[in-house]
């Protein structure tokens, strides 16, 4: 019995060697590596100075990181007064998209407000005030610009311990462990990564069985809002500015069911609890809603759903529209 345990332990192990192998030989451009690594207990970070490629079966984009660890050119103490630093989400960082084409940089080159990409991949709402307190609390610029993606930072993270990124109930956190124990370019682990998502509703999937939630729990939204405004008061008293921008939702601009409607209202909800607290809320929903049916479908990738080279280009249009960096 022992022989026969050791024996197919020790098969199994060499069928994953041969499997990690053969993965690399033929499919090591198209893994979804992560590239952020964690900082303390709730910080994130990506690789520093990483020079990579990353291809799927509908996407192909190169990702650059600075020593910072973010996808830009410059660093944080080469910024200046006027500058802005926008964070975000993997729509942030700009997934699917070459550096250039991302609509923060279209904003920068339109307007000559230079911009900091603090994006990353797999943030929450609350890793993005901790990020900007770790890496930015005493670098110069003039404000702050949120990306906020409804989908994930609402649905599918779900309860507000997700929400504020405690490590304890946070899906991601455990992925981390996984990432670290297999390492980021495992070709078994990402297959185990892409299984889990399957199981569990992961963020991008379109397939149809993922869960419908129909509500957005209310203390979710005003744990948000509080989040945001309180950041936005404690902005002002440095005099800086702080814009929370919604992104465009895939489901919420080309479908109409009863996610959508939940991901709807919670970002009115989110919006007029944000204003009445004097924080300036741009949603792009009914500005991009409000295009030609084959327009709208090619703003976003069509399975991965992340904003296309196109999409890019028209969240810019949208935001250079809503006088974006007020005086």
């Amino acid at each position: 019995m022992t022989r026969r345990i050791t024996l197919i332990t020790l098969y199994f192990f060499c069928a994953l060697f041969v499997f990690e192998v053969l993965g690399h030989r033929y499919f090591s451009d198209r893994l979804r590596s992560d590239l952020w690594v964690r900082l303390g207990t709730h910080g994130l970070k990506h690789t520093p100075n990483f020079i990579g490629q990353f291809k799927n079966f509908e996407m192909s984009y190169n990702v650059h990181t600075n020593r910072d660890g973010f996808r830009d050119t410059i660093t944080a103490d080469s910024l200046i007064p006027s500058d802005w630093i926008v964070l975000g989400d993997s729509l942030t960082f700009g997934v699917g998209a070459e550096f250039e084409e991302l609509w923060h940089q279209l904003i920068e080159k339109e307007s000559g407000i230079q911009i900091y990409n603090a994006g990353l991949g797999g943030a929450q709402p609350k890793h993005y005030i901790n990020n900007y307190s770790e890496n930015f609390g005493n670098s110069k610029h003039s404000g702050v610009l949120i990306g906020f993606h409804l989908a994930t930072d609402f649905i599918s993270k779900g309860a507000s311990e997700k929400i504020s990124g405690d490590p304890n109930g946070d899906f991601y956190y455990y992925r981390w462990r996984l990432l670290v124990f297999m390492g980021r370019t495992s070709i078994t682990y990402n297959v185990i990564r892409d299984l889990i998502y399957s199981l569990i509703g992961g963020r991008n999937s379109n397939d149809g069985n993922q869960k419908i939630q129909t509500s957005v729990p209310l203390e979710d939204i005003l744990f948000v809002c509080d989040l945001f405004a309180n950041f936005s008061l404690d902005l002002q008293s440095k005099n800086r500015q702080l814009i929370v921008a919604f992104l465009p939702e895939k489901k919420l601009i080309l479908s109409e069911n009863r996610e959508t409607f939940a991901i709807g209202s919670a970002a009115k909800q989110l919006g007029r609890c944000l204003r009445k607290r004097n924080t300036v809320v741009l949603d792009p929903t009914d500005y991009l809603s409000s295009y030609p049916p084959n327009k709208k479908a090619k703003l976003f990738f069509p399975i991965d759903g992340h904003l296309s080279a196109y999409g890019n280009s028209e969240y810019a249009k949208f935001l250079q529209r809503s006088n974006l960096f007020p005086n």
